[in-house]
C-alpha cells in the first residue's frame, strides 16, 4: 500500500511540472504554426522571375545576334551586340518587374479597387 501512495505522490508533484511543459512546448507549436510559410516560398519565387527574366532576355539578345549573323555572314560581331543589348533589356525587365512587385506589397494599396 505504501508503494501505492508514494507513486500517487510523485504523480501529484509531477503533474503540474508536466503541465507546464506541456503547455510551453504547445506554445512553441502554435507560435511556429502561426509563421507565414508562403513568406519564404514568395521570395523564392520572386528571385526565381528576376533571375529568369535577366537570363532570357540576355539568351534571346544572343539567339537574335547570332541568327543575324548567320544570314548576313558577319561573323561574331552582331553576337557580340546582341548579348549587351539583351542584357540591358533583361536588366529594364527585372526593374519593371522588382516596381511591379513593390506596388503590390505596398500597404493601402488603391490598385486593388480601381480608384488608383
Amino acid at each position: 500500500m505504501t508503494d501505492q501512495r508514494d507513486d500517487d505522490a510523485e504523480t501529484a508533484k509531477a503533474a503540474p511540472e508536466f503541465a507546464d511543459r506541456l503547455s510551453r512546448a504547445q506554445a512553441r507549436q502554435r507560435a511556429k504554426e502561426a509563421k507565414p510559410r508562403s513568406a519564404d516560398g514568395k521570395a523564392m519565387g520572386i528571385g526565381m522571375r528576376l533571375s529568369l527574366e535577366l537570363v532570357v532576355a540576355t539568351t534571346i539578345g544572343a539567339l537574335f545576334g547570332y541568327a543575324f549573323d548567320w544570314v548576313l555572314g558577319t561573323g561574331p560581331w552582331l553576337l557580340i551586340v546582341g548579348v549587351p543589348f539583351g542584357a540591358a533589356a533583361g536588366i529594364r525587365n527585372m526593374l519593371r518587374a522588382m516596381e511591379e512587385i513593390d506596388g503590390a506589397n505596398t500597404p493601402g494599396n488603391d490598385e486593388e479597387d480601381g480608384t488608383a
